[in-house]
């Protein structure tokens, strides 16, 4: 049991530490309310947002049947103190890390961090959906089992016979109707062996080049390698009456092939007073056009120069690496709320 006081906040019943944004943090979407928890904090309790009190009917599990009451018929001039059961938000709580891994694992050749197999995720995200049933609206965007169950079909045939995975495919079977299982390939060495060299290489022709990194909130999830450094860029010509380009090319998550959402993926390169933007190919690559002659580009000085992927500027480096510390403490030490797919990818042999 933790004490919480739930003050009006923008209109809404709120209370609970503050969490960081995104991609630190863990949502789930209940009836009538959010819960949040920053992934690498070790307190069980959310923040809580009730965004509509009367859908939130499971309320009282959480902070008991008075609680419940006093919230229902308050007005937004003092705050309810209530208890937060956290024995009963604990499961919702690794349903909301669940759907955080779906989105923000930072799957990494070059950083040794092997993806999830999302199949195997979808098949516990859908035995652990269907359990939180009396919390979940029908409309809520994390109810979705029928979504879940058909990416549990595409599970890999070489995971079949393993009997926690066995174990998940039975208990998605009582939820529902499992979709006959796809024969989907699984990832292997090879695939990650293309990506894993010289990312910084200097091109013997280019006037300049460097490398720059991907923010993961500007980005779809699961297009790119989510190391840093990813994107390499180089400034060239081909003789002096040909344009001057930038070759760009970002290391995509597959890069054994091109990945649908790369392509139209915005993209920006700017030093000083040049700059061009357009977007990036299936393939994680574009070459754009440069404002300049051959000779004004050598005599530019390229050492600030920048590349950007995606939509804003996104978070930090230093967000990214904590990230990534708390993803290689669970893949290094499996805790005892470990999912399926965890314990297959620590097990792996990379």
């Amino acid at each position: 049991m933790t004490a919480m006081a739930l003050t009006v906040q923008q209109g809404l019943w709120t209370g609970g530490d503050e969490v960081a944004p995104p991609p630190l943090a863990a949502v789930v979407e209940l009836s009538g309310a959010l819960l949040e928890w920053t992934v690498d904090a070790s307190t069980v309790t959310p923040r809580i947002t009730v965004t509509d009190i009367d859908a939130a009917d499971w309320l009282w599990r959480v902070v008991g049947a008075d609680a419940h009451v006093r919230l229902a018929g308050a007005d937004d001039a003092a705050p309810v103190d209530v208890t937060v059961d956290v024995t009963v938000v604990e499961p919702l709580r690794r349903l909301a890390l669940g759907h955080w891994m779906r989105r923000w694992w930072p799957a990494s050749a070059r950083d040794g961090i092997v993806a999830l197999d999302g199949a195997v995720l979808d098949a516990e995200l859908a035995v652990l959906t269907a359990s939180a049933e009396e919390f979940l609206g029908e409309e809520t965007f994390d109810s979705d089992v029928a979504s879940l169950l058909r990416g549990a079909a595409e599970l890999p045939a070489g995971l079949r016979d393993d009997p926690r995975v066995r174990a998940l495919l039975d208990a998605c079977g009582e939820i529902g109707d499992l979709p006959d299982l796809a024969t989907s390939r699984p990832r292997w060495r090879a695939d990650y062996a293309l990506v894993a060299g010289d990312a910084g290489a200097r091109e013997g022709s280019a006037i300049a080049s460097g490398v720059a990194s991907i923010s993961w909130t500007a980005v779809p999830p699961g297009v790119f390698d989510a190391a840093e450094d990813t994107v390499t860029w180089s400034v060239a010509t081909e003789g002096p009456t040909a344009p001057v380009v930038a070759r760009i090319r970002a290391a995509l998550a597959e890069p054994t092939a091109g990945h649908p959402l790369s392509a139209g993926i915005p993209l920006r390169l700017s030093s000083g007073e040049v700059s061009a933007q357009g977007e990036l190919g299936a393939g994680g690559e574009a070459t754009l056009p440069l404002p300049l002659s051959e000779t004004a580009a050598w005599n530019h000085d390229w050492s600030a120069a920048g590349v950007g992927v995606g939509v804003g500027a996104g978070e930090t480096r230093e967000v990214r690496d904590r990230v990534r510390r708390f993803v290689r403490a669970r893949l290094a030490a499996p805790p005892a709320d470990a999912f399926v797919a965890e314990l297959l990818a620590a097990e792996s042999d990379f």
